[in-house]
């Protein structure tokens, strides 16, 4: 099990977020992308870190009453051992005390991993977005956790 605390994105985090997004072939946002969301006010990104080393990132907005995540991502050599759950968990934390009652998220149709994660989280397929991912070209599928549903044991 993987050593870490979960703290907010700082914008000195980027560059290493950046490096994160690319080993794990996530739509590139770029380091503007990053530094406008950190100063939005409805973005709510967190880090995994050990030793002032981020291990993991996410990024979710608020869109009251729901909160949609837009990426999330660990380092392929520590996977599997809590923290991407450990980030959401965070997530839906933060969202509970704003009063919001669900999330959403779209993942590629053919990334059946990242889809059994969120299973796994409580989320459920509600929809499909054609063609929505882009290089190569492929569906969404929309899914969403209804935080009154969830398992408390989870």
């Amino acid at each position: 099990m993987a050593d870490y605390k979960i703290r907010q994105m700082l914008p000195d985090d980027v560059a290493e977020v950046l490096k994160i997004q690319t080993l794990c072939n996530l739509s590139d946002w770029g380091k503007d992308g990053f530094e406008k969301e950190l100063s939005n006010q409805w973005a709510r990104l967190y880090v995994a870190f050990n030793d002032g080393k981020i291990q993991g990132f996410i990024s979710a907005r608020l869109i009251t009453p729901e909160i949609e995540i837009l990426n999330i991502a660990v380092l392929p050599e520590l996977r599997k051992q809590g923290i991407g759950k450990k980030l959401l968990e965070t997530v839906f934390e933060q969202a509970v005390r704003e009063d919001v009652g669900e999330s959403w998220l779209e993942v590629r149709e053919s990334n059946l991993t990242a889809q059994n994660f969120y299973f796994r989280q409580g989320y459920k397929i509600v929809g499909r977005r054609k063609n929505y991912y882009s290089n190569p070209s492929e569906d969404g599928l929309l899914m969403t956790c209804i935080f009154s549903d969830m398992n408390p044991k989870k």
